[in-house]
């Protein structure tokens, strides 16, 4: 049960947990099962996969690809599935799915697929700055990981450019 302040309040750290604004260590046991070239965590409380043990993270349960879509279009979930097929081409992908969005990872996050009103928000983990109009926001531009936000109203515009940024991500996050 959260610890509540005098008046019923939540305590500042749980809100800021709640709304995602902090991550809170979760310091369940451990299990470690293999995936592709790097031990994958398992946290025993919310059923989701991490690349260390004991990763900081919101401990809450996950859900499957099917209930983060549920309820939108299906074009939506057609640009999703093209992400997936060239993906999957590349070697294993991990498909941590959340009510929020679908993070896929290697040995790291390379993507993260978010199912909005009328477009999928894909956000994508590449080596360096890539300059291209396509892109609505581009974070992070002097860290390893830069971070580079496509919106994507259907399957036909997952074309050769997108799947070659996929692939360059992919590859990043792969060690």
């Amino acid at each position: 049960m959260p610890r509540r302040l005098p008046g019923g309040r939540l305590t500042l750290v749980l809100v800021l947990a709640l709304r995602g604004c902090i991550r809170l260590p979760c310091q369940a046991g451990l299990s470690v099962p293999q995936y592709g070239a790097m031990p994958r965590w398992t946290c025993p409380r919310c059923d989701r996969e991490f690349g260390r043990p004991r990763q900081a993270h919101t401990c809450v349960p996950g859900c499957t690809v099917d209930a983060t879509f549920a309820g939108r279009p299906a074009a939506l979930r057609s640009v999703y599935d093209e992400i997936r097929e060239h993906l999957r081409t590349l070697g294993p992908v991990h498909e941590d799915a959340a009510v929020v969005g679908v993070f896929l990872k290697r040995d790291r996050k390379l993507a993260e697929v978010r199912p909005r009103s009328r477009d999928v928000s894909l956000a994508l983990y590449l080596p360096r700055p890539v300059d291209d109009p396509r892109f609505s926001r581009v974070l992070g531009r002097s860290g390893p990981r830069v971070i580079h936000v496509l919106l994507l109203r259907g399957a036909d515009e997952v074309d050769g450019q997108v799947r070659d940024w996929l692939t360059q991500a992919f590859l990043h996050a792969s060690g």
